[in-house]
């Protein structure tokens, strides 16, 4: 009985060992898949804006900034994919180890039956039905064999479900193991895929900024510009501001404006993208040139390269505080929610007017192709008071 014990508990832990190790390292290839999904999202959406170009845009540094947003994201798609492989491997271990149990489980089991098995035929053999008449003084000795008989005979009925449970789950997880075996082999291909897609698009950037290094005049020329044109939105927002913050120290936030404001600080991290279709191209800070050496250039906000006359929509609740026109034609739309401000530029036209409310989701606008990159880009800010914010860290996780 005791070995009978044993095997019950062999089962039940290896069963045990299996639904952990799932769990240990599911949450893993979960969270890996899912980032894996994501990239592949992102890379499918950035090819589709490098497809969508001319040939004048792809020699354009804007061109080579979004080249260079696909080369990080594939990086992240092998390495994610690596990751994945490792943990894989490591389920395959723990299964390979349960399964080595299980065998030596079956064959502990089948030896023990086939040793039970001799028992009950020397058993019947001794004392069979006609030695009871023929030798009945020795009756009582004889129904304890009987008993003892049937107790073979239970202890036979359990060792072949112990077989039979063994056998089924050993075949189960025997084909979970060939089935992990060939996600792994995909899990390789697809590596081996990704890495030769980045290293064509390595040499066509390389092919690109030696092109892009002998146009530096115009390349600082137009770096000029744009700063010149970033100064004017800066002060245009800092102006505007500051009036309204002028204004509320003679009148304190109450009412709707303080639930705009408190009802925004809460999305922090949740906010919606103020375009449906697009990649991030630039984010928020100060980055060197993509091209020109030992040059920095300071970005405000965010550029999310999108489609033409792609609508730009409110990413909360809110009031448009000022609707600034450059005089590059582009426009801007600042909008009040409480005491943080959203900026919305390079639009080609405005559906919205100054002091009207706007709701999240509501079109204030289209984006236009950009002065330099003849590609459509938005750029986006958030600001809280004077003070600019960091606009990837409230919108939503793409």
């Amino acid at each position: 009985m005791s070995k009978v014990r044993n095997l019950f508990w062999v089962l039940w832990l290896g069963g045990w060992v299996l639904s952990m190790s799932a769990v240990g390292y599911g949450q893993s290839r979960s969270t890996l898949e899912q980032r894996r999904k994501r990239l592949q999202r992102k890379i499918k959406a950035t090819q589709r804006l490098l497809n969508k170009t001319t040939r004048a845009y792809r020699q354009t540094a804007a061109y080579l900034q979004l080249l260079d947003r696909q080369i990080q994201d594939r990086q992240r798609l092998i390495h994610t994919l690596t990751d994945e492989i490792y943990a894989l491997n490591r389920q395959i271990e723990a299964k390979q180890k349960v399964i080595d149990a299980l065998e030596q489980d079956l064959r502990s089991l089948k030896s023990e039956y086939k040793r039970l098995l001799i028992a009950v035929y020397r058993i019947k053999r001794q004392y069979l039905p006609v030695t009871f008449i023929l030798d009945a003084p020795r009756l009582d000795g004889t129904v304890k064999k009987v008993r003892l008989l049937r107790f073979y005979e239970e202890h036979r009925r359990q060792q072949i479900r112990l077989i039979q449970q063994t056998q089924a789950v050993l075949k189960r997880e025997t084909e979970a193991l060939k089935a992990q075996h060939q996600e792994r082999q995909q899990l390789l291909r697809r590596i081996r895929r990704e890495e030769a897609q980045l290293q064509q698009r390595q040499k066509e950037r390389q092919v690109l900024v030696q092109q892009l290094r002998r146009k530096k005049q115009t390349l600082l020329r137009q770096l000029a510009e744009q700063r010149q044109e970033a100064r004017r939105l800066d002060e245009a927002i800092r102006a505007a501001i500051r009036k309204e913050m002028a204004a509320r120290k003679r009148r304190p936030l109450k009412g709707k404006e303080k639930a705009l404001a408190a009802a925004f600080a809460q999305k922090r991290g949740r906010l919606p993208w103020p375009v449906k279709r697009g990649v991030l191209l630039r984010s928020f800070g100060m980055h060197p040139h993509p091209v020109i050496k030992n040059v920095k250039v300071q970005n405000n906000g965010i550029d999310i390269r999108t489609y033409l006359d792609e609508p730009v929509r409110a990413v909360a609740d809110g009031v448009v505080s000022r609707i600034v026109i450059l005089p590059t034609g582009s426009r801007a739309v600042l909008v009040r929610h409480g005491g943080y401000y959203t900026v919305y530029s390079n639009l080609r036209k405005t559906t919205v007017k100054t002091g009207q409310s706007v709701y999240a989701g509501d079109v204030m606008g289209y984006v236009r192709n950009g002065r330099h990159s003849q590609v459509p880009e938005l750029h986006f800010e958030v600001w809280k008071g004077v003070q600019r914010q960091n606009p990837t860290r409230w919108l939503r996780r793409r």
